[in-house]
């Protein structure tokens, strides 16, 4: 294979070297570009490279080229059968694409002889593998979007998302860390239970059972049913306590002097207070209850 290495300025109009080949020869000519700006190295990091030429009947090829070296501005394209199948004088170029950003070199004239084979290669107007499948990919992304759904990336979907399990079955959804390994999720039976459970620790953390009762596993919780709790449990309530599930109730109250009283409901299982039956503890050690009108100070 014959390399044409070639040395192209953006900022130069105008490149004067012609380069030649002949029709037919496939793979048999590589161009080694070197792509400069004012003499400084061009960086085409991120850059896609595209050989795009015509010939004097409008017959053209585009197709791909390949970075050698992106940092300093070296790629290369290799004359395929489709872009040298004619023999005629090209006018080529080549284009470098990112995102929105397309720039090209000069124009380069290339040369193809005739090959005694001519006509054995019939040439439509060609377009490279790549920018046909992207073109696919285009349309489907626009029937995709069409078809109104939810894209796995990150989407926005508004209404219900129904999720049912067959009899026996769980359905859930579940989030995994960067090990790719099922750390927590939430889970629905089929038999109406959901929860929440840590599968990393083992753990259910919380569930809904069937008949509807909801429970919360928590180390830091106290139980409803009877718990234990460690160092000073504060109320900031003065009616902080109501004790009593059957008759009468009795609220445990904090006096503005700081007093303790206990009083009793007014009615059976009511939450109103008879304070004429109250008890004080009062803060200097003595009790009081309500209907004491004085005090006798016994001898000791």
């Amino acid at each position: 294979m014959r390399n044409e290495e070639i040395i192209i300025d953006l900022a130069d109009p105008v490149f004067t070297k012609t380069i030649r080949s002949r029709q037919n020869d496939k793979n048999g000519l590589k161009i080694t570009v070197n792509v400069r700006e004012k003499g400084q190295l061009v960086d085409l990091t991120g850059y896609a490279v595209k050989y795009e030429a015509i010939n004097q009947v409008g017959l053209f090829v585009r197709d791909d080229a390949q970075i050698v070296d992106a940092k300093n501005g070296v790629f290369s394209y290799t004359l395929s059968s489709q872009a040298v199948s004619t023999s005629d004088d090209w006018t080529a170029y080549f284009v470098m694409e990112k995102s929105t950003e397309r720039m090209s070199t000069p124009d380069i004239r290339i040369t193809l002889r005739r090959d005694v084979k001519e006509g054995n290669i019939k040439i439509e107007n060609y377009i490279s593998e790549f920018d046909k499948l992207k073109k696919q990919i285009d349309a489907l992304q626009q029937a995709v979007d069409k078809m109104d759904v939810v894209k796995r990336s990150g989407g926005i979907m508004t209404g219900y998302l129904t999720m049912r399990p067959t009899p026996g079955s769980n359905i859930g959804v579940g989030f995994n860390s960067e090990d790719k390994l099922l750390d927590i999720g939430l889970v629905g039976a089929s038999d109406g239970q959901f929860y929440l459970k840590d599968w990393k620790n083992n753990k259910v953390l919380l569930d809904k059972s069937p008949t509807g009762v909801f429970n919360v596993f928590a180390d830091n919780l106290l139980k409803k049913a009877g718990d234990i709790i460690n160092g000073l449990l504060e109320f900031k309530s003065d009616n902080a306590i109501v004790l009593g599930s059957r008759s009468y109730k009795t609220v445990i109250h904090k006096g503005a002097q700081g007093e303790l009283i206990f009083a009793p409901s007014t009615v059976s299982q009511g939450d109103t207070w008879d304070w004429s039956k109250r008890v004080e503890f009062r803060t200097d050690g003595t009790i009081r209850q309500a209907n004491d009108t004085g005090w006798i100070n016994l001898p000791t």
